[in-house]
């Protein structure tokens, strides 16, 4: 018998081989066993992940974090902390220097405290809490960043080694800090702004036993509970409430205008979370789980009339499993969750609750690399900033998912460059990949896999002019075995793929088999044929492949591309034969 097996739709992305048995399930049905350098989309397509552009390196070459930071008029920073030092990127993709020199604070800091420093950016002001130093403070000045250590007054000024302040956020007027060491599960806020200013240092709790002063509604406010199972406290956030999460529970206040009096927050879920900051997503919270091996999404839900959360790694928590180093949030053009996993692997989830997409992708970025830390600017694009640790160096890379409108647009190499010169058979400025076998497209022709020495420069046949060169990676999508049509169930049938027909979107290049030994090409080209006055049209529409296979129980299919250049698939038609007996 013949069947032909339409899958459209890939918004689960990589399940986890758990699920390899359940047919049954709607995530089974729109996913993949691998999703690797190829992103889901919220419109039921994979697009292949585009290329990461080269930066520079760390200061030193040191282990970094990154952190956005967002001024009052909109331009975006993104920071880079390593062991006592803070270095500015802009949004050009260059350090801020003044004059000659690479602008710099130093910050008290070390690389062991680092993972537990928490940002909170206000009116242009980034705040920054570590329970083993003083509040600190990070401010553009005359286009001057500056820190600062706020002096605080009233009844906490959180000046003593065991008061420093552990989490932070800001919310209706309030600066919000709690978790110091003796009172590891209180919240203090700030007064409110007294006379139009603000009063974010001063933390009057009102009157006392022996003051005869009225409380007022703008005083400061202290919360001590008593009831959060011995765990302190986590992170505090602000988003439509106050949430604050904890290793056994997450808190909310009642949603009220916050005063002394009428200020309160209690359990809304019993599972906890661990000390990775929580971040916004449209309109839900993301956060890590206790131990940051799995990844949650909290959200209100009006049929309970109240917040409700979901593992958005349940169904691939082969992804998480090892735990979670960092993440970054991007909104545009689709929304992604990017992780940076203990273990060093780029990892993401494509994150729409509208659409039901909750689909994990992985994103290998070349042999020995190893991705340390994720930030996203936030400018008129998001972009993802990425520390990565290649051999003895760490590079400070970005991704930006641009549309490919044509070919002039493809960048699919990692840690890459796009260089414009006067024709020549040499392209120089390499440095930073001796070592390294690269790929290029030039002239938007792609060109073969060569490796840089020393020197970092290499010479090609002919003269180039424009050159996108970098390290390759391949893109996977490997389909999960379908449940046909036939008599009873097709599970443990024997089948034969016959015929593959891919539809695309702007692609060229990729391959297609149902045994990874043996693929045929789905969109050929040429190299070396292509100039800039003559680039090849990227494809849109249906492509037909005749698969050599063999009769076996899998009838699997992969989908790879190898090549610098794009590949966008919206759907996969499959015609099988299956023997029944």
């Amino acid at each position: 018998m013949n069947y032909t097996v339409l899958q459209n739709n890939f918004i689960s992305g990589e399940i986890s081989p758990l699920m390899e048995g359940r047919v049954d399930s709607a995530r089974y049905q729109t996913g993949l066993s691998l999703c690797e350098n190829f992103l889901p989309i919220r419109q039921g397509g994979l697009k292949r992940r585009p290329g990461t552009h080269y930066a520079g390196n760390t200061k030193s070459d040191a282990q970094a974090i990154l952190v956005p930071f967002l001024t009052s008029t909109g331009t975006y920073y993104i920071f880079e902390f390593t062991n006592l030092l803070v270095r500015f990127w802009e949004a050009d993709y260059t350090l801020k220097m003044t004059g000659e020199t690479v602008d710099s604070l130093v910050t008290p800091y070390t690389l062991a405290q680092l993972p537990y420093v928490k940002f909170a950016v206000n009116k242009g002001v980034m705040w920054i809490v570590h329970p083993s130093h003083a509040p600190r403070t990070i401010t553009l000045t005359a286009g001057t960043f500056v820190l600062a250590t706020p002096s605080f007054t009233g009844d906490r000024t959180f000046d003593s080694a065991t008061n420093y302040p552990s989490i932070i956020a800001f919310r209706g007027g309030r600066l919000y800090l709690g978790a110091t060491q003796t009172e590891p599960n209180a919240i203090f806020a700030s007064r409110t702004p007294l006379a139009g200013v603000d009063s974010y240092t001063d933390f009057d709790f009102g009157p006392d036993a022996e003051d005869e002063d009225e409380l007022l509604p703008t005083h400061a406010i202290y919360l001590q509970d008593s009831d959060m199972y011995g765990t302190s406290l986590n992170w505090l956030m602000s988003m439509n409430r106050l949430v604050a999460g904890s290793g056994r529970s997450v808190w909310m206040d009642t949603g009220e205008i916050a005063t002394p009096e009428t200020f309160d927050m209690s359990i809304t879920l019993y599972n906890g979370s661990n000390h990775l900051q929580a971040q916004a997503m449209d309109n839900v919270i993301i956060y890590a789980g206790n131990g940051g091996k799995s990844l949650h999404v909290m959200f209100y839900n009006n049929d309970n009339a109240g917040f409700v959360s979901a593992e958005l790694s349940k169904d691939a928590g082969h992804m998480t499993i090892g735990g979670i180093a960092s993440y970054a949030i991007m909104m545009y053009p689709d929304p992604i969750i990017w992780i940076a996993g203990v273990d060093g692997l780029l990892r993401s989830c494509t994150f729409d609750m509208k659409e039901g997409a909750v689909a994990w992708a992985r994103h290998p970025m070349g042999e020995g690399a190893f991705v340390e830390s994720v930030a996203t600017g936030k400018g008129s694009d998001d972009v993802l900033w990425l520390v990565v640790k290649r051999g003895s160096v760490r590079t400070v890379e970005y991704l930006s998912m641009n549309a490919i409108d044509s070919i002039d647009d493809a960048f699919y190499v990692d840690c890459g460059l796009e260089i414009d010169q006067t024709a020549s058979t040499t392209v120089t400025g390499l440095d930073h990949l001796v070592g390294y076998g690269v790929v290029a497209l030039g002239d938007n022709s792609p060109l073969s896999l060569q490796t840089v020495p020393v020197g970092g420069e290499l010479t090609y046949d002919r003269e180039l002019e424009n050159v996108r060169i970098g390290i390759p990676y391949t893109s996977k999508g490997f389909l999960l075995r379908p449940e046909l049509p036939a008599n009873g169930t097709s599970q443990g049938k024997k089948r034969k793929v016959d015929k593959q027909t891919i539809r695309f979107y702007q692609s060229l290049g990729g391959s297609v088999g149902s045994d990874l030994d043996n693929l045929r090409p789905i969109v050929e080209i040429r190299p070396g044929t292509y100039t800039m006055d003559n680039p090849v049209a990227l494809v849109t529409g249906d492509r037909e492949v005749d698969i050599p296979s063999y009769v076996t129980v899998d009838g699997r299919v992969y989908i790879t591309q190898d090549v610098p250049l794009p590949m966008n698939i919206l759907s996969v038609m499959t015609r099988y034969s299956v023997l029944e007996g």
